[in-house]
């Protein structure tokens, strides 16, 4: 039985499509929905920046797409009639995933998958090694 699902989304048009699933989803089979976007990190690279301008405009940039991202979550969750719970959590993106979904108790985490190869984005597939639970990686 499918309870509670957890959708990891960022800002590509395969989180847009998850997203999308994990709300029809949710619908049909009367479930919760929880959706988490990850603020990342700053990248290593602007250690080595010979001034911090880069790395706080960075900082905003990603900050104003998380922001974003989050409000229009939110808003398709409720025009779907379901709870509006969506939440922007800091860290790397795999080991948050797995510990938001530890901690929701998720039956079921949705993600987008990126990459069109043979071999799954390297975030989707670490997730779906890890998991406490299934994944459904969304094209």
């Amino acid at each position: 039985m499918i309870d509670r699902i957890m959708a990891a989304i960022d800002p590509s048009r395969e989180s847009a499509r998850a997203l999308r699933l994990a709300i029809e989803l949710a619908r049909e089979v009367g479930a919760e929905l929880k959706v988490i976007i990850v603020l990342k990190p700053l990248p290593a690279c602007f250690s080595f920046a010979v001034s911090a301008v880069f790395a706080q405009m960075w900082k905003h940039a990603n900050s104003q797409k998380c922001s974003t991202l989050h409000s229009h979550a939110k808003q398709q969750m409720a025009k779907a009639g379901i709870f509006p719970d969506a939440e922007l959590v800091a860290g790397s993106e795999v080991h948050t995933i797995l510990r938001c979904a530890k901690q929701y108790r998720a039956d079921l985490i949705v993600m987008g998958l990126r990459n069109r190869t043979i071999v799954m984005d390297r975030t989707t597939q670490d997730v779906a090694e890890r998991s406490p639970c299934a994944v459904l990686g969304v094209p």
